[in-house]
């Protein structure tokens, strides 16, 4: 398993995916972390060594939901239409084809994203949310 933090940190709420993957890696959890930033593409050679058999990415979303609302859903590959949820250009399901791992995404609604601008509250608590979620998952797998 591999989670994938996707954004850009110095803008806003975008910076989300970015944000969750720094707390993992400073909680000890690195070998199932990539920092992808906001060019995921740039980072298939690393996940890929990284052997997962399930990928999760977590990024911003834009689903006109409530900022900070949390989305986990799977990303079929480009066999299906995309559906442009990502605030990112490449879309999830190009990158999926590209690593070719049963892939989901946890998607938090931005509520603005503005370069140069602090992330909401809402989109933090939310990733701060996340983050104890997996690290949790992780502690009882290291554990197994």
């Amino acid at each position: 398993m591999v989670f994938v933090g996707i954004g850009n940190p110095l803008s806003g709420d975008d910076g989300v995916g970015f944000y969750v993957a720094r707390k993992l890696i400073k909680k000890g959890f690195g070998e199932y972390v990539v920092v992808a930033g906001p060019n995921p593409e740039l980072h298939i050679r690393k996940i890929k060594e990284k052997k997962p058999d399930v990928l999760i990415l977590i990024d911003a979303v834009d689903m006109g939901l409530k900022p900070g609302c949390i989305l986990v859903a799977p990303v079929p590959g480009s066999e299906f239409k995309p559906v442009p949820i990502s605030t990112h250009s490449i879309p999830l399901a190009i990158l999926v084809d590209m690593l070719q791992v049963k892939t989901y995404l946890i998607g938090i609604q931005v509520e603005k994203i503005e370069f140069g601008a602090e992330m909401s509250r809402s989109v933090r608590e939310a990733g701060d949310t996340i983050t104890e979620i997996i690290t949790s998952m992780l502690s009882d797998r290291d554990v197994a």
